[in-house]
């Protein structure tokens, strides 16, 4: 069965990337362009993982990630949080909200594949 990725990023490069680096593995990619726009597509589609920009206008990805852990149509649904390299020492207190990790911006597109494929195979 496919499993399909969730791309939020206000960067239609970045979210180009990850579908470019995701699709040849098998996985189907959902593109988003912030929290609000990932939130509905979450409710529209079966989403297996989520890979989240940090930084986005009216919904950042703190916000929807609290909106998508409080939503138990979601429970189990893994988030990665895509962070700048100076943000890093924040990481700590976005744990809380339920992020399954993190990788750090500009990413690499086989570490989104290694992530993607541990995560949800």
């Amino acid at each position: 069965m496919t499993k399909t990725v969730l791309c939020v990023d206000d960067s239609a490069s970045s979210r180009a990337l990850m579908a470019c680096a995701l699709k040849p593995h098998g996985y189907t990619v959902v593109q988003a362009v912030d929290g609000t726009d990932g939130l509905g597509k979450m409710g529209a589609h079966k989403i297996d993982l989520v890979i989240s920009d940090l930084n986005m206008p009216k919904m950042n990805g703190i916000e929807m990630i609290q909106a998508i852990r409080d939503d138990n149509r979601f429970d189990g649904v893994p988030i990665i949080l895509m962070t700048a390299e100076g943000q890093k020492d924040e990481l700590h207190k976005y744990k809380v909200v339920g992020i399954t990790g993190w990788i750090s911006k500009p990413f690499k597109l086989r570490e989104i594949c290694s992530l993607a494929k541990k995560l949800i195979g």
